[in-house]
Order: structure tokens, then sequence, then C-alpha cells
């Protein structure tokens, strides 16, 4: 509406003004930076979790299959990461409309995109790549985003891995990529609610916030 030269004329009209100021306000940026805060957890401490060993059988077969090792290299943490979401990202399609008629495991749903040329939707992605960090021995899970609009059925599916390096959780999109911050920062989920324009972010915001030993669901 800003550069679409066919509205040029009605730029000075306030009615017109009016509208644009709406829509502005309902843009994802201005709707994220008016959200609230997280709200506080409420696991229990008494409820211990621990995440599934990448030596159990069924991890373990995922890493082979996938040859996870040579994926992930021989770098730090952080480039094993990003090198795991670029391998999902390129070999597992994206298609929201379709929710593939496979098993819910990477290795299944690789081999949907591989033999039907279909992509899988976000869930479906997010949960592959999940198993393939846990494989690792990267703790990680996978997020259900849903939109503020209550009328609004649609959500978006993202993992969350944990970096011991940066001692933060991760947010990980098969779909983007991975999201940095104005300095090359590395985001969380808290930090990028947070983000507004011409802001500096901290780091601190999500370091320590639930190790991944403890209360954390696969």
């Amino acid at each position: 509406m800003l550069n679409d030269n066919d509205l040029a004329s009605l730029r000075k009209d306030k009615k017109y003004q009016a509208l644009l100021a709406e829509v502005k306000d309902r843009q994802p940026l201005s709707v994220l930076k008016k959200s609230a805060p997280y709200a506080q957890d409420t696991v229990k401490m008494d409820t211990p979790f621990r995440y599934e060993s990448k030596d159990s059988k069924c991890l373990s077969v995922v890493r082979e299959y996938f040859k996870l090792d040579s994926v992930a290299g021989q770098g730090d943490e952080l480039s094993k990461i990003i090198n795991l979401l670029h391998f999902a990202h390129d070999n597992m399609r994206h298609d929201g409309g379709n929710r593939a008629f496979a098993e819910m495991d990477a290795i299944d749903l690789y081999n949907y995109c591989k033999t039907t040329g279909k992509g899988i939707n976000c869930r479906q992605l997010a949960i592959s790549l999940c198993e393939m960090y846990l494989s690792m021995g990267i703790p990680a899970r996978y997020v259900t985003c849903m939109p503020v609009d209550p009328l609004d059925y649609e959500c978006h599916v993202i993992n969350t891995v944990w970096s011991s390096q940066l001692q933060k959780w991760l947010d990980q999109g098969v779909l983007s990529g991975i999201l940095h911050g104005q300095e090359s920062l590395l985001l969380c989920l808290q930090e990028i609610q947070s983000v507004q324009p011409r802001e500096r972010l901290s780091p601190q915001s999500c370091r320590g916030r639930h190790p991944p030993d403890t209360r954390r669901l696969r």
C-alpha cells in the first residue's frame, strides 16, 4: 500500500491514511510488539525429565540412516546445529497444505518426500529435525506457535534447540533457516518476541532457562 504507484493519488486522503494506520497496526511485527510476556511456567520441579539417550536404539538408527556424524561435521556445536538444520531444509520440501500419509518419524517422512516428490507440513518437518538433533545428543523439542487472533485456526511449528555453547535455547525454523539478531546473535523465542527496530538485544534473556536435563518434554 505504501509502494503501489496505483495508489499514489490516495496517499494524502485522510480516510486512506486512517486505513493505512489500521493495516499497519495488524502487521506481524506490530502485533508481536504488543504481546504480553510469556506466562510463568507451571511445570512442577518434582517431575524430572531426561532426554532419550542418543545411543538408544531408535535414535541410533536415525543417526546412522542419515549419516548425521558426517552431515554435522567436525566443527563446534553451533556449526553442527546449523548444518543439521540445512540438511533437513534441503532434503525435505515444505508443503503447508499437505499432511503426509506416513509415520511421524524422520526416516519415514524423509522417504515419503523422496518417493512421492511431495512436501510435508511444518509439524512433520519439525518432528524430523527434532529427531535428528536428539540422535546427535543435542537437546531439542518442537513448539507449536499459535496466532493471537482466536478466530485464526492456523499455526506454525518450529524447533527449539539447547546450545550448551551459548547456554540458552535457540529457535530453529526449518522453513526460514536460522534466525539471527541484529548483532548476529542466535535467538530464542523470548528474544524474538522482544525484537524491536533499532533496539539492541540482550543475549541474557534465555540463558539458563530450564536446563535441558529437567522439566522439558521431547
